[in-house]
Order: C-alpha cells, then sequence, then structure tokens
C-alpha cells in the first residue's frame, strides 16, 4: 500500500482544479494592489523610512485573517458533508486508516487557501527595496502564516468531526476559534495583573500573535521568543487533527451500534392542553402552509430559529458587559468598544444570513425536495420567493432586537455626553451603518440563495458570497483618495448585487433544476439546438 494515498488523490485532484488556478491568479492581485493602494496613501503621512515596515505590517495583517478565517472557511463542512450523504462508513470499508482520511480531508480543503497565501508571499519581498524589512523577518513571517492556516484547518475538522449540519458546523467552528483566542488574552491579562510575571506562557497558544512575535525586534531581544510559540501552536493543530482522528473513527462503531428502536407511545394530548405559545406556533404554521407551501417548507426544515435566540442574548451580554466594565474600571462607560463590538455582531449576522441562505436549496436540491415541490401546481416564482419570505420570517424578529440591543450605546452616548452640535455625527453613522447592514442582509439573502443553487459545495458557495458582498467594498476602501467616498456607496453595490441575482433567480430558476448541465462555473450554459433531421429519398416501390 502507499504512503499516504488519501492525500495524494486529493492532492491532484485539487491542483488540477481550475478553482486552485483562480486562487493564485485572485491572491496575487489583490495583494499587489493592497501594496499600491497602501503605498500611495501612506506617502502622505508616514516617513519614507517607515513606508517599507507600515505596509509590510499592513499586509502581514491581512495575509494572517486570510489563512485563519481561509482555513476554517474550508474545513468545517468537511466532515460534515460525507456524514450528511452517507458516505463515511464506506471509507473504513477500504484498507485505510483513520488518519489517512483525515490528512487528505485536510489536504485537498487546504491547497486552495495555502496556493493563495504562497502567491501572495512574494509581495512582501517588494517591501525589501523599501526599508525596514529583512529577509529574515519575510521567512519567519512566511512560516507563521502557514502555521495559522494549518490552526485554522486543524480547529475546522476537529468541529466538523463533531457536527453534522453544515450551519450548525460552521457556527461551532467560528465560535471555537474566536472563543480560543478569547480566552488566551483573557488568561494572559489575567496573569499579568496578579502576578505581574508570566508564569506560564499562556499567550504562546495564539496563532494570531506569531507574526508580530516574528519581527527583528523581539527575535533581537529573545532568539526562541518566535520558535517556542511556533512549536506550541504546531503541537495544538496536530492535537486537533488527532482528536478528529479519534472521533471520525468512532463513527463505524456507532452506525453499528445504532439499531431502530420502536418509538416510545406517548398519550395523545387534546389541543386546548396545549400551550398558547404552541398554539401559536401552530396556527402561524397553518397559515404559512395556506399561503406558500415553499415558505412553510423551508421555515419549517430551517434549525436556525432555535439557535438565533442565542445571538441576541450573546448581544445584550456583550454590549452591557462592556459598558458595565468601563464603568466599574475607569467610572466611564465604553462607548467605542461597544460600538465596535456591534459591528462585529452585524458581522456575524450577515455571515449567519448567508449560511442559511446557501444552505436551503442546497440542501433542497441534494435531498429531492426541490424537484418534487416544481412538480406540484407550485408556479417557479412562487418558490423563489417564497425562501425569501423564508429567510425574513426567520431572521427579522432578531435583527430588530439586535440592532434594540446597539442603540443602548448610542443612546447612552446621548445622554451623558449632552445633546451639542457634536452629537450630529455620533447619530449621523448609526443611521449609515443601519442602511448599510441592511442592504448587505439583503444581498447576502438573494445570492447566497443563487449561490446556495448554483454551486454544490457548501463552503464554495458561502465563500463567493461572502467575497463578493462583504470582501470587495473593504478592498475598494483602501483607494487612495476615492477610498471612503466608494465605501459610502456600498449600499447601492449592495442593492445592485441582490438585485442581480434576483433578475437570475426569475430568469434561470426551472432550468438550472431540470437541467444537470445547465450551469458551468455560475454561468448559464447555452442551449445547443438540435441537429436537424437528414431527409433521406424514399426507397423504390418493390418490383412484383
Amino acid at each position: 500500500m502507499r504512503f499516504l494515498p488519501v492525500v495524494e488523490r486529493e492532492l491532484r485532484v485539487a491542483a488540477r482544479s481550475k478553482a486552485t488556478h483562480r486562487s493564485r491568479f485572485i491572491a496575487a492581485l489583490i495583494g499587489a494592489f493592497v501594496l499600491v493602494a497602501m503605498t500611495l496613501t501612506m506617502q502622505r503621512s508616514v516617513i519614507p523610512s517607515r513606508i517599507g515596515a507600515e505596509v509590510f505590517g499592513m499586509i502581514v495583517f491581512l495575509l494572517t485573517w486570510f489563512c485563519l478565517i481561509g482555513g476554517v472557511m474550508t474545513t468545517f463542512d468537511r466532515l460534515s458533508e460525507e456524514r450528511r450523504q452517507g458516505t463515511l462508513g464506506l471509507l473504513f470499508l477500504t484498507p485505510l486508516r483513520n488518519f489517512d482520511i483525515i490528512l487528505g480531508k485536510f489536504a485537498g480543503a487546504t491547497l486552495q487557501v495555502f496556493f493563495g497565501a504562497v502567491a501572495a508571499t512574494p509581495i512582501l519581498v517588494i517591501t525589501l527595496s523599501f526599508g525596514g524589512v529583512t529577509f529574515g523577518e519575510i521567512g519567519r513571517v512566511a512560516l507563521a502564516l502557514l502555521t495559522i492556516l494549518f490552526f485554522g484547518a486543524a480547529a475546522g475538522l476537529l468541529v466538523s468531526s463533531f457536527m453534522e449540519d453544515a450551519s450548525k458546523a460552521l457556527l461551532a467552528a467560528v465560535v471555537f476559534v474566536v472563543g480560543w483566542l478569547l480566552l488566551i488574552e483573557l488568561a494572559a491579562a489575567a496573569q499579568r495583573g496578579l502576578y505581574a510575571v508570566e508564569i506560564f506562557p499562556v499567550s504562546a497558544l495564539s496563532p494570531v500573535r506569531l507574526p508580530f512575535l516574528a519581527e527583528d525586534s523581539n527575535q533581537a531581544a529573545d532568539p526562541w521568543r518566535f520558535h517556542r510559540p511556533f512549536a506550541c501552536v504546531q503541537a495544538v493543530s496536530w492535537l486537533f487533527l488527532l482528536i478528529a482522528t479519534r472521533v471520525t473513527a468512532r463513527t463505524r462503531q456507532e452506525a453499528a451500534r445504532k439499531r431502530p428502536k420502536a418509538a416510545p407511545f406517548r398519550r395523545p394530548t387534546a389541543p386546548d392542553s396545549a400551550t398558547p405559545r404552541r398554539r401559536r406556533q401552530a396556527s402561524a404554521d397553518a397559515g404559512l402552509l395556506e399561503q406558500n407551501a415553499a415558505t412553510w417548507l423551508a421555515v419549517s426544515n430551517s434549525p436556525h430559529r432555535r439557535l438565533l435566540p442565542f445571538l441576541t442574548l450573546g448581544s445584550a451580554v456583550v454590549i452591557l458587559g462592556i459598558l458595565a466594565a468601563g464603568w466599574f474600571i475607569t467610572e466611564e462607560l465604553w462607548f467605542a468598544p461597544a460600538l465596535i463590538a456591534g459591528l462585529f455582531i452585524n458581522l456575524l449576522l450577515k455571515l449567519w444570513i448567508g449560511v442559511a441562505a446557501c444552505q436551503m436549496f442546497n440542501d433542497e436540491r441534494r435531498n429531492g425536495a426541490l424537484e418534487l415541490l416544481l412538480s406540484t401546481p407550485v408556479p417557479p416564482a412562487m418558490i423563489v420567493s417564497g425562501h425569501q419570505e423564508a429567510l425574513l420570517k426567520i431572521f427579522e424578529p432578531t435583527v430588530w432586537k439586535v440592532l434594540a440591543i446597539q442603540c443602548i450605546p448610542i443612546v447612552a452616548g446621548c445622554v451623558v455626553a449632552g445633546f451639542h452640535g457634536d452629537i450630529f455625527w455620533t447619530v449621523m453613522i448609526p443611521i449609515c451603518a443601519f442602511i448599510s447592514l441592511m442592504t448587505d442582509l439583503r444581498a447576502m439573502g438573494w445570492l447566497g440563495l443563487w449561490n446556495g443553487l448554483v454551486y454544490p459545495k457548501m463552503h464554495t458557495a458561502l465563500g463567493r458570497t461572502v467575497f463578493k458582498v462583504l470582501v470587495i467594498p473593504w478592498l475598494v476602501a483602501i483607494v487612495p483618495c476615492l477610498g471612503w467616498v466608494l465605501f459610502l456607496c456600498t449600499p447601492i453595490y449592495a442593492a445592485i448585487v441582490a438585485n442581480s441575482a434576483e433578475e437570475k433567480f426569475f430568469n434561470h430558476f426551472p432550468r438550472i433544476v431540470t437541467e444537470p448541465g445547465a450551469f458551468k462555473n455560475g454561468k448559464p450554459v447555452p442551449l445547443k439546438r438540435p441537429p436537424m433531421p437528414v431527409r433521406r429519398p424514399a426507397p423504390p416501390p418493390l418490383e412484383v
């Protein structure tokens, strides 16, 4: 048997994919764009001797989060997808080892992000001509970026080994990675505050600190200051992969132990004995079924209604906790940290709506529910509008609750600071953020529904949706002179994206469902006319 055959096979398939070549080109293009834009911007505010270090630090910051988020986004659904399709148990029928399967999934998922990071790394070498950067620093930063990618991909595989639903897997992966980073920072801060000395190197377990420790100033103070955290993050990543291997190995044992059990007898309850909440929910579901069957199907099959209250509760705890912490520590309300936390909550809400939108048509097309809907008298336009209405039914109450919670620091700031001339910007900035949030949510909904229908892979559909709606406006914002003007036009851009996706739906929806090869790489394939029949001369009559 060959060494790591699944890894070899996954690498060959991913290396020949057009998406891999496209990711390298896009990563290099974006890196060059950021380099030119940041250089032109910093020439006016930074002294020439510091331009190289500042541009280098900004590109490293962007690559750090690109590797971390890219690693999580490409692996959070690898094992859970196999569980949903029922093909994970088939892999154990082969003479493959558990570690072969995990490493194969890991290699095939992270190759695109790896090539993207490698293609963007030569952009860092250009900063050598500006000064303030050395070859050793670039080498250590490249090693740190690969380690961050390894950590994010390992964390995504670990969460994917426990989950089966794609949306729950993504939410759990994001919470796990963010919670890991926050707990490490809080533990390090508590250790410094209590003992004024680092007894245990807790901060060495944080992967996002590696690029900062790779700088020459930190390396000159302690040659091992970078290598110790590098070894710790590598060890934690391998531990995540080992745990994912053990959890995946139990799939076959659990499947063998499971036996169909008879459903327990439950005494039927009278309709009058149900709680008022359940009666209202039953009447609302009955009304949805009468109005639009597609809306009722999408709402009833969605697992997000049970999870969204946790987002509302978490938003209230975070924002009110920041305000209370500032009042007890400094006797001043921390308005700026609360507003920044609100922006991150809005980003999480956008990602959540994108996941739900991509998952709706993706799941229905995979399990055959979409073909059954098309076979009913429900018209295709009503099916499309029904799924959009289902997104509104699921997320609209949570959006308004989260926005009401985010208005608390704004109102408190107006009351504490007083109503004077500067209050105009305090009110206008949240209004602009609210308009941008509404347009982005609509764009994430329509484009997520379209990409979830066109692309069979969940991570591909979600990645394209996030890049087009959320990443492109932030890249435009760093353009000198025109950056902020164009950034203020993002609501118009989001409206254009949403209207384009809506138009594609109503023009191509029946065709894309009924014809498997109707769309390729998200674009419609032109119809091929059948060849004209050739008229053959009639055979001569038989002679008698």
